[in-house]
């Protein structure tokens, strides 16, 4: 059995440790987060999961006789009363789909090419996290689905579950995003057992504004509450040629303690300039 169908097997039998709502849309987006992981991390996949992400949304628009752009997550939904409803119904239809037929492979699909990520080389992950989290900024519907924070939450869980499941060590960003649940607490003066997302969504119109504030959020608690990464990944990205007054422009929106920290790298860079002259 694939990696990914023995995590469904565990999520059916325990959904609570895995999503935070025992939803399908919570789902479908935790196994994109968990797609695209093993995607960032090189990671092939077998020709079972293949099957998964390519034949089972069409499988499944057939079976219901409906066509349309929405996701397998969604159509099954319509069919049913409520999300514990559909939440089995999913399964029902998976266990149908997968005593189907298998499809023929296509002629070259390297990308899908079949490897057991247990016996590659250990992986060596750079601090990435965050950049994810741009992406997601920039493109919320490719990911998400749709604009919500709950959807943002079930993706990141997914993502980083994949992970785990990998044995790829913790990053120093994962570490410090871990911290993000209290700052939101302090932020707001709430000392509660509900997670981020739900906070956020407390005290925003609805789940789409909330995405916006999350991101909002997420900035001041970078500048807050790790200057020294932030300047070790600001030195790392500068161009070659930069000099003073251009550094100096991208940094408006730092923190103070991480403002100085930036500008005495910028004023040695510009001494260095001076002297190569």
């Amino acid at each position: 059995m694939s990696q990914l169908y023995e995590t469904l097997a565990q999520i059916k039998n325990q959904p609570a440790q895995y999503l935070r709502q025992t939803s399908l849309p919570h789902l479908f987006v935790f196994l994109n987060g968990y797609k695209i992981a093993k995607r960032d991390l090189g990671i092939t996949i077998t020709s079972e999961e293949q099957k998964f992400y390519r034949d089972f949304q069409p499988w499944i628009q057939q079976k219901l006789k409906i066509k349309t752009v929405n996701s397998w997550a969604n159509i099954i939904q319509l069919f049913c009363i409520n999300d514990r409803e559909a939440f089995n119904y999913f399964f029902e239809l998976l266990a149908e789909f997968n005593q189907g037929e298998k499809p023929s492979e296509p002629p070259s699909l390297k990308e899908y090419a079949w490897k057991n990520p247990q016996a590659t080389p250990p992986i060596i992950v750079d601090n990435n996290f965050y950049q994810l989290l741009d992406r997601i900024k920039t493109r919320p519907a490719l990911y998400l689905g749709k604009r919500s924070i709950f959807s943002l939450q079930a993706f990141l869980d997914g993502y980083t579950f994949a992970c785990r499941q990998l044995a790829i060590p913790v990053t120093e960003q994962e570490q410090e995003f871990a911290e993000f649940q209290n700052w939101i607490e302090k932020q707001f003066n709430r000392q509660s057992t509900k997670s981020w997302a739900r906070i956020i969504l407390f005290y925003s119109e609805d789940e789409s504004q909330a995405i916006d504030t999350f991101f909002e959020l997420f900035k001041d608690f970078l500048q807050s509450e790790s200057p020294p990464m932030l300047t070790q990944s600001f030195a790392t990205s500068l161009p070659e040629n930069s000099n003073k007054k251009q550094i100096n422009s991208l940094l408006e929106n730092l923190s103070e303690e991480a403002l100085a920290q930036v500008r005495e790298f910028a004023e040695s860079l510009h001494q260095q300039e001076k002297s190569a002259v």
